[in-house]
């Protein structure tokens, strides 16, 4: 639990907005969301104060980014965009929750990769770093070029193999290699045919794999792999 002002570590003026920035995402999500809310845990779940703020924050903000009614640069640019000018940021509000801000991010990669999500350019503004546990393996498993690779993908959920090639300036053959082993490790991985995401880790196709390898349907392979487990 998150204790006072002083624990927090956080400038009184800084409370203020996040309060203030809380008010008016809760008076925005209302309108928008109406009658469709979503399940599990609430606002009710945190005691009144920074703590309950922070969380109404980041849940308005991700009901935006997945409300494919609305544009989502806005809310893209809130949970991924680099820098810190010291105000209300996403990084404050998972100090605020003492959440793992690079698993977040991943998270939302991840729905990107569920939802098939394709994002048609490159984000619009300077992005976060791939998270250092990810980054490190992908250098890893694909050397430079997987680093490369891991964070044209980060920044372009989607991205196809062409674009991908054109981002890290290298030649078809070497990024496809490149692609395939870390697709083998479920690092980067692919939706359809041609759309890369940077998922870090994937329980969809470690379900679909396992159940290719005992030869039954993934609808009838018993048991689950939940995601932030595999963290």
């Amino acid at each position: 639990m998150v204790g006072g002002e002083e624990d927090l570590g956080l400038a009184p003026n800084l409370l203020e907005q996040l309060s203030e920035a809380a008010r008016r995402r809760l008076s925005l999500a209302r309108k928008r969301e109406g009658k469709a809310r979503l399940k599990g845990v609430t606002e009710e779940d945190f005691d009144e104060g920074p703590e309950r703020d922070a969380f109404l924050v980041i849940k308005s903000y991700r009901n935006e980014l997945f409300n494919t009614k609305l544009a989502p640069w806005g809310a893209m640019q809130y949970f991924f965009a680099a820098g810190d000018d010291g105000g209300l940021t996403f990084d404050l509000a998972c100090r605020v929750l003492n959440a793992r801000k690079d698993v977040v991010r991943l998270r939302i990669q991840y729905e990107f990769f569920l939802r098939w999500w394709v994002s048609p350019v490159e984000f619009p503004f300077v992005a976060t770093e791939v998270p250092e546990d990810i980054d490190s393996e992908c250098a890893y498993v694909a050397g430079l070029l997987g680093r490369d690779l891991a964070y044209a993908a980060w920044c372009q959920p989607g991205i196809t193999a062409d674009a991908l090639t054109q981002a890290v300036g290298s030649s078809q053959e070497v990024v496809r290699k490149a692609l395939e082993r870390l697709d083998d490790k479920m690092l980067l991985c692919c939706q359809g045919d041609n759309n890369w995401y940077l998922t870090g880790r994937n329980p969809f196709l470690l379900r679909k794999r396992l159940a290719e390898k005992q030869g039954v349907s993934l609808n009838t392979l018993g048991g689950s792999i939940y995601w932030s487990r595999l963290f």
